[in-house]
């Protein structure tokens, strides 16, 4: 698992990535052993992510609707990890690699921090806010923002470039989400 002083050194850095701190990039290890590890934060979250959605249905079954979402996160993610490992070969920068998973896993603890609002509007009945999908667009669009900032910084490539693979993986997680719901639609 995790040493007490790795946790302790990466969630320095995700601090540190979320006040824009270069240094923090360079906290997060590069070995292949490191970034394998890094995908149990995520993969603890997916029932998180899975809770709101169901909070969020109209009705569909509820086994449904954790197969679909869960197909969906896993298959966005093998996707958007091939898109960039193909960016950073054609670039000759594959030696960071394992870094941006590292990086990009270990942020996803701010992402979930960035949830709350919608936990507790949707689980707690609490209106925070009118619509809570404004609210989630914009954690979506600040996400996307931290994404580039992570590609940019780990393989030390222009701004253009970190932004453009983050558009790229953007416009894949909204097309499996789209195909998922193309797929509910048939299904139910």
């Amino acid at each position: 698992m995790f040493t007490k002083q790795e946790i302790k050194n990466n969630i320095l850095g995700v601090f540190e990535i979320f006040l824009f701190m270069r240094q923090g990039l360079d906290r997060f290890s590069s070995s292949k052993k490191s970034a394998i590890h890094s995908f149990l934060i995520p993969v603890a979250m997916i029932p998180l992510l899975i809770l709101i959605w169901i909070l969020k249905s109209d009705g569909t079954p509820l086994t449904l609707l954790i197969v679909l979402h869960s197909v969906r996160i896993v298959l966005s993610s093998i996707l958007s990890l091939s898109a960039v490992f193909c960016i950073s070969k054609g670039l000759k920068k594959n030696e960071h690699f394992f870094r941006y998973i590292t990086a990009c896993n270990w942020f996803s603890i701010a992402s979930l921090i960035l949830t709350v609002p919608i936990f507790l509007q949707l689980g707690l009945d609490i209106n925070l806010f009118e619509k809570i999908e404004v609210y989630a667009i914009f954690m979506s669009l600040v996400d996307y923002l931290y994404l580039a900032y992570i590609t940019t910084q780990v393989f030390r490539i222009p701004w253009e470039l970190g932004a453009s693979t983050a558009i790229l993986i953007m416009g894949i997680d909204q097309t499996m989400l789209k195909a998922m719901s193309m797929l509910k639609a048939l299904i139910v």
